[in-house]
């Protein structure tokens, strides 16, 4: 039997969506794609073959309206698909749709003569005085007996064009003359360049840094005057520039000189404000009702320095922190961030008020991959503590030193749709200025997104983390530096920090060994700035490694609601617990701002 707040739940994720479609239901009744079927197709799939029409199959989570103004386009579209894959006489014979009124279902049905193959019998290069013919037939994707596909030649044409423009020759041109023979279905490329002059760079030119110091911006460059052009340098640093987080927008671009085989390089640059008075307010619903109040300069008199003051308060945590970043530590490309802080945290287990801060170093390794050291100093004292049977008040001292190696090649850091992140985290305390706490602790985190084109967003991520001490007791580790899970950004279906080890009242003590798996989430777009999702979490804590076990993992699939609004993301999410145990409950709704990973 569903719970009385799961009933509330269902019934109001039901009136959200009904209420979305009151606007159609006015409207007649639409037809739905139900199948696209293909009849003589021997070289692409039916599934193939209909990604490329409009009036495509309906599925699960997209489905598509019958349209007859456009089916015409599609057999266009598909035609125009054969031939562009070397079938120069392909062509749509016959085609047929069956609509169903009553099941308001349309099945089409296409005829297709394909034609012959044709394929590559030459490829030829003229023109090129710089670069030999071996070199530029390297960067060809086309090859003889392979097909005719217009796809291939557009690579090869921007293969070389790429190459010249990074050896200064940035006005060179390809220009290509395909010869078919219709008996033969055999076709002859011929790719003639055009090179023009070798540029180096002139002056250069940096307007619209009203506030930035000039040399903040040059030393993301990656070109200097009098160098050879290289248009990929250009690009890299338009994008060191953008990532520096001070500017809006940034365009590098080559200009005329009045000096011969010279090019002037305009960068323009429109500044992010520096200074940001900011007060948030909201609610979820482990924090409940929450605020936060922060002053930030993200650059201090022009010299990218960042330096910024924060409060936050809530039902279980308040707290100031200060931060300062510099992003070229003593002239070096290693970034330096350092915190101070001081909170209080009312976990489940106990309460904990926090002083201390971090330094932290960092650079780029090479393209999307860091790698950071940080130093952490805490002074933490324990109280009303709840874990039995250790004492009320305890105090713990943190001294430690970790290492981070992230690669991060998501296209949004907040609502991600594409790419991925791999983090590995290894830390030691104790070991440094007399640390009353000594152990060491490994965490790897793995998130990965898959686009399904405007259909749906596949995320899946997880977690591993393990923790060791000298001795290894559990009890070395401080209630606050043990691993929890449940909740909210965990494992949805059960109560916070409540999967894992217990005490004798069914309090959580935490463990050495943690595993979290977001097996899937799938995000669909429902109607304007709402979302839809699924998603399935697996996980546990165990309090030692050698406590691990397939059984014990606990599994929670659920669904949710997002809402995008101008100031944020809100999140919605009810995960079920399907095997419960005793004194726990059939899941957990859960209100909070932004995705789960």
């Amino acid at each position: 039997m569903l719970n009385r707040r799961l009933k509330y739940i269902i019934l109001l994720i039901f009136i959200i969506i009904s209420s979305l479609n009151v606007v159609e239901a006015k409207e007649p009744k639409k037809i739905k794609v139900k199948s696209v079927e293909f009849a003589n197709n021997d070289a692409f799939t039916d599934r193939t073959l209909s990604k490329v029409m409009l009036n495509r199959p309906s599925s699960l989570f997209l489905p598509v309206l019958y349209n007859p103004q456009l089916l015409k386009e599609d057999l266009k579209q598909i035609e125009l698909y054969y031939q562009q894959n070397g079938y120069l006489e392909a062509s749509v014979t016959d085609y047929s749709v069956r609509v169903d009124s009553t099941k308001r279902k349309a099945r089409i049905k296409i005829s297709i003569s394909e034609g012959e193959l044709t394929k590559v019998e030459g490829v030829s290069i003229f023109g090129n005085a710089v670069f030999t013919d071996s070199l530029l037939f390297s960067m060809l994707n086309v090859a003889v007996d392979n097909p005719l596909q217009e796809k291939r030649i557009e690579k090869s044409v921007n293969n070389i064009i790429n190459y010249y423009a990074d050896h200064g020759y940035i006005e060179a041109k390809v220009n290509t003359d395909v010869q078919v023979n219709s008996e033969t279905h055999k076709a002859i490329i011929d790719f003639m360049i055009v090179e023009n002059e070798q540029f180096s760079i002139g002056e250069i030119e940096i307007r619209g840094n009203r506030i930035t110091n000039q040399k903040v911006v040059k030393r993301e460059f990656l070109f200097k005057q009098n160098q050879i052009i290289n248009y990929s340098s250009l690009l890299k640093s338009q994008r060191n520039l953008y990532l520096t987080g001070l500017f809006q927008s940034v365009f590098i671009r080559p200009q005329s000189s009045d000096i011969q085989k010279k090019k002037n390089i305009l960068v323009e640059l429109k500044e992010n404000p520096h200074r940001e008075f900011a007060v948030s307010v909201g609610y979820g619903s482990v924090e409940k009702a929450r605020t936060r109040i922060e002053i930030s300069n993200i650059n201090i008199y022009g010299t990218a320095r960042k330096m910024g003051f924060a409060g936050r308060l809530s039902f279980v945590n308040r707290g100031i922190e200060a931060t300062f970043t510099e992003p070229r530590t003593f002239g070096s490309k290693w970034k330096t961030d350092v915190t101070a802080k001081t909170e209080f945290q009312d976990e489940p287990g106990y309460d904990i008020y926090s002083t201390g801060g971090k330094v932290s170093t960092g650079r780029i390794l090479f393209e999307k991959v860091n790698t950071i050291v940080t130093f952490r100093f805490e002074n933490n004292n324990l109280k009303n503590i709840r874990v039995s049977p250790i004492p009320a008040d305890i105090q713990s001292q943190i001294r430690s030193i970790s290492n981070s190696m992230v690669r991060d090649s998501r296209d949004n850091l907040f609502n991600s749709t594409k790419g991925s992140y791999i983090e590995l985290t290894n830390e030691l305390a104790g070991l440094i200025y007399n640390g009353s706490n000594a152990f060491a602790r490994t965490i790897v985190r793995a998130k990965k997104f898959v686009p399904c084109k405007s259909y749906f967003t596949f995320g899946t991520a997880v977690e591993l983390g393990i923790m060791t001490t000298k001795r290894g007791g559990l009890n070395e580790i401080p209630l606050n530096e043990r691993f929890y899970t449940g909740g909210p950004n965990s494992v949805r279906g059960f109560k916070y920090q409540m999967i894992g080890p217990l005490d004798r009242n069914r309090v959580p003590s935490g463990g050495k060994l943690k595993l979290v798996f977001n097996a899937f989430e799938i995000r669909k777009p429902i109607y304007k700035m709402v979302s839809g999702v699924i998603f399935s979490d697996l996980g546990n804590v165990w309090e030692k490694p050698e406590d691990f076990s397939l059984k014990s993992i606990r599994f929670s699939p659920g669904i949710g609601l997002r809402v995008n609004t101008p100031i944020g993301q809100g999140r919605l999410d009810y995960g079920f617990n399907i095997f419960r145990k005793a004194h726990e409950g059939s899941g957990m709704f859960w209100i909070s701002v932004g995705q789960a990973f």
